[in-house]
């Protein structure tokens, strides 16, 4: 085997894990920040528009209610229309 080779393929593969780790502690600081702020008893709507905010704030690009097709249980789900 090339050990050049295997280096490389670690360092990306760490830079990624890196990336997504930086990026999820982030995201986590976000809702820990809304929940802090309102605490609890509200409206999942009230957190997501909350959140959205803290997002902006801290530059964070995102999108919000992404449809999206699942299968739970054998049944395909659009998440846009419900059952």
């Amino acid at each position: 085997m090339n050990e050049s080779h295997l280096t490389t393929e670690v360092t990306e593969n760490t830079e990624l894990i890196k990336n997504a780790n930086d990026l999820t502690e982030i995201v986590i600081g976000c809702a820990i920040e809304v929940h802090r702020a309102l605490d609890q008893g509200l409206l999942e709507s009230a957190y997501e528009i909350c959140l959205c905010r803290e997002l902006s704030l801290r530059g964070i690009s995102f999108a919000r209610q992404v449809a999206m097709r699942v299968e739970y249980k054998g049944v395909k789900l659009d998440s846009r229309w419900g059952f």
